[in-house]
C-alpha cells in the first residue's frame, strides 16, 4: 500500500470514528438548548398574563440538563440508545405540558416542538425506535389539546395537532431514507458505496465486540480491468462490474456486506466468520463468475477500526496481485 493511500485510510478512520457518532447527539442537544432558551425568554418576559412563569423556568432547567446529557453523556451509551432515551424523555415531558398551557399560542408552540421531536427521530433513528417516540408525543399532545379545549373545533385540533405534524414527519422520514439510499449506494451496481460501507462497518464492529465473534475483511480488485475497458469499451466494463456484483451477491449471507470500494475494487465484510470459512467463500466467488481477480484477506481485530483492517487487507491484496504476475 503506498503512503498516499495509507494517509487517506487514516483520514477515513478518523472520520468514521468521530464524525457520524457525534453529529446526531450534537444536533439533538443544540435543539434542546434552543428550546430551553425560548422557555427562559418566556419566563423573563411573559408574553401573556396566563404564561406559567414557574413552569417555563423549570422547563428551561430541565431542557438545559437534557442538552448537556445529549452532547456529553448520551454518546457513551451503546447502540444509539442514548439518543433514543433523550428523545423519549423529551416526549415524556413535552406532551403532558399541553395540559397546563392555557393559551393557544403556547399550545401551538408545543405542537411545533412535537414536530421537531418527530423530525429528529425520523431523521436519525430507525423506524422501529422512532415510531414509538413520536406516537407517544402525538398521543399525549392530542389528549392535551382535547382536554383544555383552547383550540376550538375538533377539525382544527385534528388538522393542526395531528394531520400536519404527521405529514411533516412522514415526509421527512421517507425523503431522508431516499436521499440516504442514494448517498450510501453505488448507482451502477446497487451495492453499498464507500460511505455506506463506513456506516455498516460501525454496526458490524459494535456487533463483533458485543458478541465476541470473528469478523473478516476482504478487499477485492479485478485483474487487468483497464485493459478490458480499452479492448471492449467502458460500457462493457460497466456491465462486467454489474455482472460480478450480482453473481457474488448470490453467494453471500444476509449478514455479509459487499460494497464497491471504488473503480474496480470491492470490499467484503464477513461477520462471525473464520479464516478457513472466508477462504472457502472466496473459492465460491471465483467459481460464481469467470473473470480474474485478486483478493486480500485479514481478520478485523476488536481493537482496530475498520480502515486499519482494510489497510491490512490492502497489503494482502498487493501480495496476491504480485504473486499472479
Amino acid at each position: 500500500m503506498d503512503m498516499g493511500r495509507g494517509k487517506q485510510l487514516k483520514r477515513h478512520a478518523f472520520f468514521n470514528k468521530i464524525v457520524p457518532r457525534n453529529k446526531m447527539y450534537l444536533t439533538i442537544g443544540l435543539s434542546e438548548f434552543f428550546i430551553a432558551c425560548l422557555f427562559i425568554l418566556f419566563a423573563v418576559l411573559p408574553p401573556f398574563p396566563t404564561t406559567p412563569v414557574v413552569l417555563d423556568s423549570a422547563m428551561a432547567v430541565v431542557l438545559s440538563a437534557l442538552a448537556l446529557w445529549a452532547i456529553l453523556l448520551a454518546p457513551r451509551v451503546p447502540n444509539g440508545w442514548g439518543a433514543d432515551i433523550t428523545l423519549a424523555f423529551n416526549a415524556a415531558i413535552m406532551g403532558p405540558l399541553m395540559f397546563y398551557v392555557k393559551n393557544i399560542q403556547g399550545q401551538m408552540g408545543l405542537v411545533m416542538f412535537v414536530i421537531l421531536l418527530g423530525v429528529l427521530a425520523a431523521y436519525y433513528r430507525p423506524l422501529i425506535r422512532a415510531l414509538p417516540i413520536f406516537a407517544f408525543a402525538m398521543t399525549s399532545s392530542l389528549a392535551g389539546l382535547f382536554y383544555t379545549g383552547i383550540v376550538e373545533g375538533y377539525i382544527n385540533i385534528v388538522v393542526f395537532g395531528f394531520l400536519i405534524p404527521v405529514w411533516i414527519v412522514v415526509f421527512v422520514f421517507f425523503q431522508h431514507r431516499k436521499v440516504e439510499a442514494q448517498a450510501t449506494h453505488d448507482p451502477l451496481t446497487g451495492l453499498y458505496n464507500r460511505r455506506g460501507m463506513e456506516t455498516q462497518s460501525v454496526m458490524l464492529g459494535n456487533l463483533a465486540r458485543r458478541t465476541h465473534t470473528n469478523t473478516i475483511v476482504v478487499l477485492i480488485d479485478l485483474d487487468k480491468f483497464k485493459e478490458y475497458n480499452d479492448t471492449y469499451g467502458h460500457l462493457s466494463g460497466d456491465q462486467l462490474l454489474i455482472n460480478v456484483a450480482e453473481a457474488w451477491s448470490k453467494e453471500l449471507r444476509n449478514s455479509d456486506v459487499l460494497s464497491r470500494f471504488g473503480g474496480d475494487e470491492f470490499a467484503l465484510t464477513l461477520p462471525d466468520t473464520t479464516l478457513p470459512e472466508a477462504e472457502a467463500l472466496i473459492e465460491r466467488l471465483h467459481a460464481a463468475y469467470n473473470t480474474p481477480w485478486s483478493a486480500g484477506v485479514t481478520v478485523w481485530r476488536p481493537d482496530q477500526d475498520y480502515y486499519t483492517a482494510l489497510g491490512n487487507a490492502d497489503k494482502e491484496l498487493y501480495s496476491d496481485k504480485s504473486s499472479r504476475r
